[in-house]
């Protein structure tokens, strides 16, 4: 399990790294001038690509070293980072439009695949730190739940930005960017804070076992 929870971080890593030069392949630097799909238009797009199938990856394996240790987590947090990790492939290898303002299949497609993804992550990992029986460090359990809250938040916001209600005052362009990338980032730093739930939780006990406990003479 070491081996996979090593594996984990250096994929996470190597997720950052990819990043990094995708967006300086792009010109572009987060938040982006547009939006997040763009990055995987244009020549330097398999960049975006490969960041996502990293990050996807690293989530996957994170996931799979957690389900080996005992007791496993619930079956509910294995499902929805297993849907993370295909919608983020997914939104990989399915391109955007080039034009938003002419809208294709694939680019609803990739839509749909994004938006997906970023709605499970968060609920996989309040669900991951408040239902398991190996529980991480409360400061832990609250940092990450708190997290969660506000990249669903973010997604909430963006929906806004996309029906053109911008609190920002950026445009909605610009605000729809700000929100995704803080989304997406805010993901990214749950997957790494996961990592290390899967390491250091330790079991509590059920709630049975608790009130018996107590109950006893």
């Amino acid at each position: 399990m070491r081996t996979l929870d090593r594996a984990a971080l250096w994929l996470m890593h190597a997720t950052v790294v990819s990043s990094i030069v995708m967006q300086i392949g792009k010109g572009d630097f987060l938040p982006p001038k547009v939006s997040m799909s763009q990055y995987g238009v244009g020549p330097f797009g398999w960049t975006f690509t490969i960041t996502l199938i990293l990050l996807a990856a690293g989530s996957m394996t994170m996931a799979i070293a957690d389900l080996r240790r005992f007791p496993p987590p619930p079956r509910a947090v294995t499902i929805l980072i297993a849907i993370w990790a295909v919608g983020v492939v997914l939104t990989g290898l399915v391109p955007a439009d080039p034009d938003q303002s002419i809208p294709t299949l694939a680019g609803r497609a990739h839509t749909l695949f994004a938006s997906l993804a970023l709605i499970v992550l968060p609920i996989a990992a309040v669900i991951r730190v408040t239902m398991a029986r190996r529980q991480p460090p409360k400061p832990l359990r609250i940092t990450i739940c708190v997290l969660a809250f506000a990249s669903e938040l973010s997604l909430g916001l963006l929906v806004l930005a996309a029906t053109g209600i911008d609190i920002t005052g950026l445009g909605p362009h610009s605000a729809w960017a700000l929100y995704e990338s803080s989304s997406v980032v805010l993901d990214v730093v749950l997957i790494y804070l996961m990592c290390m739930v899967a390491r250091i939780s330790v079991v509590v006990p059920a709630r049975a076992e608790v009130v018996a406990r107590t109950s006893m003479p």
